[in-house]
């Protein structure tokens, strides 16, 4: 029972959001750094740097993730339908918005969703595997759980 290619594809894939998202960070950081403040309670929240970085997966217990953030947050997914008619629904609790995506058999879909102090859920039809990583800042209370 060896690894299978797509198995290889997703790994490849969940490491280059990973380290996508690590530069992210330092860039945002070293921006903030040369602003030479010696405090970021003045800075805006969109000029914090989301330096608290979260991954969770790949297995799904449950049919449901919920996210949720009290500062401003990203949600990366990188996620793959095991078989047909697999399905995800993305949830902004908060404002309300919601959104239904069919997934491709054995394909790796990707997406990104984002909010301020609110909770995004995810939703499964199907079996579904992959990757979620929280971003945030470093000040929020944070996580992804499975109810």
């Amino acid at each position: 029972m060896g690894i299978s290619r797509s198995d290889l594809i997703l790994l490849g894939a969940v490491l280059a959001i990973i380290i996508f998202s690590i530069v992210i960070t330092n860039l945002l950081q070293t921006e903030v750094l040369k602003r030479d403040v010696s405090t970021t309670e003045n800075i805006t929240p969109a000029i914090r740097s989301f330096s608290q970085i979260k991954t969770y997966g790949p297995v799904w217990n449950s049919d449901q993730w919920s996210c949720s953030s009290t500062g401003s947050f990203i949600i990366y997914g990188a996620l793959r339908a095991v078989d047909e008619n697999s399905m995800i629904e993305i949830s902004v609790v908060k404002s309300g918005t919601q959104s239904l995506y069919e997934l491709e058999p054995k394909k790796l879909e990707t997406f990104s969703v984002g909010a301020t102090d609110d909770t995004i859920t995810i939703t499964r039809t199907g079996t579904v595997t992959g990757f979620l990583t929280l971003h945030t800042t470093s000040d929020a209370n944070a996580s992804c759980t499975q109810p």
